[in-house]
């Protein structure tokens, strides 16, 4: 298949040079029936003067034919090269294989860039896959939709949120467990929503786990002590949490303090 379509690109380059020296022979033809036919106007204005001598003229006319004739045979072999040629590359594709045939007929593509980092080896962008942003229905869970709500007041509803469920909905550590964030349907605003809604009350069960591992108690015993100094306000809870304060600590160190006072 190479060696043939070597030999068709030679074929291809005969055949253009052909039709160039084609072309500049009819360019040099063009331009004699030009300058006969100004000569033939000069003629005849100078017979109306002088009268029709046939002599004169034999030679110019004869010339005159000859030149169409040629023009027209040049004219006849470009029509019959171009027809073959397209013929050819017709017949050319036609015998490619599938892969071939559609690169031929398309522009040659970019190889991907590859970056390499100090050690030499090929490293990925940053951003290797495109963010999702249509909608995504089928990865979660077969049940009806999840209801998202409004930020409980107490740390204990909070806990119970995510560990039982709450509102009609399963529990959010299952469904993480489950489906990992496959569970949060919807475009792209509505998965950010559902991450920030689920990431806020993940702050706050963290906080109650790991406080119930290190003080020996349940994780409803240490809600219950955030409650009580949060008095329903369980904003100021995740303000503490968020800047990477012990709050049960300080509620408890301020209690003691103006307990002493």
């Amino acid at each position: 298949m190479a060696q043939q379509r070597a030999l068709m690109n030679e074929y291809f380059e005969e055949k253009e040079l052909q039709l160039q020296s084609l072309m500049t022979t009819q360019s040099h033809l063009v331009h004699h029936i030009n300058k006969y036919n100004i000569q033939q106007e000069q003629g005849s204005s100078s017979r109306d003067a002088a009268g029709d001598y046939s002599w004169a003229n034999a030679n110019p006319v004869t010339y005159h034919g000859q030149d169409y004739q040629q023009a027209a045979q040049v004219q006849g072999e470009q029509q019959r090269l171009c027809s073959l040629g397209k013929r050819s590359r017709e017949q050319d594709s036609s015998n490619m294989e599938p892969d071939e045939a559609r690169l031929s007929g398309s522009p040659a593509a970019k190889a991907p860039r590859i970056n390499a980092d100090a050690t030499g080896e090929a490293k990925t962008g940053r951003y290797s896959v495109a963010r999702r942003t249509m909608p995504r229905y089928a990865s979660g869970p077969a049940e009806k939709p999840f209801r998202f709500s409004r930020m409980p007041r107490t740390a204990m509803s909070v806990w119970n949120e995510w560990h039982h469920g709450a509102n009609g909905n399963r529990a959010i550590r299952a469904l993480e467990q489950e489906f990992g964030t496959g569970w949060r349907l919807g475009d792209l605003a509505e998965r950010k929503y559902a991450s920030n809604w689920v990431g806020t009350r993940k702050l706050i069960v963290d906080y109650v786990d790991n406080k119930a591992a290190v003080l020996g108690l349940s994780g409803p015993q240490v809600c219950n002590r955030l409650d009580f100094f949060v008095g329903g306000h369980v904003h100021r809870l995740i303000g503490g949490l968020r800047k990477g304060h012990d709050v049960l600590a300080q509620f408890e160190a301020g209690r003691d303090a103006s307990e002493a006072r």
